[in-house]
């Protein structure tokens, strides 16, 4: 049973950071490539790349909203004791916004093709 604590505790401390250090920049990177192709002349304007764009932009605040604020900063470094207060119904509303809408993005791409 200890192992299994300390393996979360090993994912909080390492892998969630890490997912925003290389994540985000990834995913903000893909947000620029793809609009400047569709700016472009002759560029791709398919729904595509719109669907991409939207899915980095809703993966982005996943990782801003949820592994962020909650695992990182709330986990890590505050520790478990601390409380978000005032902000914290906020927080639960954006946690559940980013997190369904990389899936509806993706229910809305499957049913159009």
């Amino acid at each position: 049973m200890m192992g299994q604590f300390e393996d979360l505790e090993l994912a909080d401390k390492i892998f969630y950071p890490l997912l925003v250090i290389f994540g985000l920049p990834a995913n903000v990177l893909a947000i620029i490539v793809l609009v400047r192709q569709r700016r472009a002349p002759g560029g791709a304007k398919s729904t595509s790349s719109l669907y991409l764009i939207a899915l980095a932009v809703a993966d982005s605040l996943v990782l801003i909203f949820i592994v962020l604020i909650e695992r990182v900063v709330k986990i890590t470094i505050l520790d478990r004791r601390v409380s978000f207060g005032g902000f914290c119904p906020w927080l639960i509303s954006l946690d559940y916004t980013a997190s369904n809408a990389s899936t509806w993005i993706i229910i809305a791409y499957t049913m159009e093709r």
